[in-house]
């Protein structure tokens, strides 16, 4: 706060500080008064005050913690189904080893092909079976996303008050009476008559309205794992 010895809008004027303490919560205080008659470059000192903007302190913004659904693309789907059907001769498996199966061969019906199949990921062995496929019957999905954050940046918060100005020590006399500033812009207002003493000040009413902060997305991390596979080797 100062005190102009000109009109508010005066071009040139000498000021006189009535600063509230550092740290001023509002209660009243005559810290920095100016007498009565107090003189400054052959006028009253106080002939106007102009009160400067209040200092909004952010503390900055806190994530507020929301359910957050899940859609179908999220769950893991296969890129490639494979059916497998299973055949023996009618006689039986009549001409194999102990260790062997048997099975025809004919000519296999459209999008399907002749194929032997094993239990884990094994090569394909032999000249007749060389297209070599690997399929998993199931996953682990390990996805997952880091918090997501807000910026430390503040936008569009605001202070406000009501300043009253005494001519009193104590607060007790008022020149100006609930007056409204915010953090926004300085206000200057006009005391008729000059000269008059500003004793202490106070301010009601004080408020901190909240802004709003960017949001940070997380980021993605892991991956989906296959498990349980399978050699399937068919013919060319």
């Amino acid at each position: 706060m100062t005190a102009q010895n000109a009109a508010c809008d005066a071009p040139e004027t000498v000021v006189t500080s009535f600063d509230p303490p550092t740290e001023w919560d509002g209660a009243c205080s005559n810290a920095s008064a100016i007498a009565a008659g107090k003189q400054c470059g052959g006028k009253a000192c106080v002939e106007s005050l102009t009160i400067g903007p209040m200092q909004a302190v952010d503390v900055g913004c806190e994530v507020e913690e929301e359910q957050i659904l899940t859609g179908t693309s999220d769950v893991p789907r296969w890129g490639l189904t494979v059916i497998g059907c299973e055949g023996f001769p009618e006689g039986g498996e009549v001409g194999c080893g102990s260790a062997s199966k048997c099975a025809p061969a004919p000519v296999p019906p459209p999008e399907f092909r002749i194929c032997v199949y094993q239990e884990g990921d094994v090569p394909c062995e032999g000249e007749s079976y060389t297209d070599r496929l690997v399929i998993y019957t199931g996953y682990d999905d390990k996805r997952t996303c880091t918090d997501c954050t807000c910026s430390p940046e503040v936008v569009g918060s605001l202070c406000t008050a009501t300043a009253s100005i005494y001519s009193d020590a104590m607060c007790q006399t008022p020149l100006i009476s609930g007056y409204p500033i915010s953090s926004l812009q300085e206000v200057c207002l006009p005391l008729t008559p000059p000269g008059q003493a500003l004793g202490s000040k106070a301010l009601s009413d004080v408020k901190y309205h909240p802004g709003t902060c960017q949001p940070i997305d997380g980021e993605s991390t892991g991956e989906v794992e296959r498990l349980r596979p399978s050699t399937i080797c068919c013919r060319p």
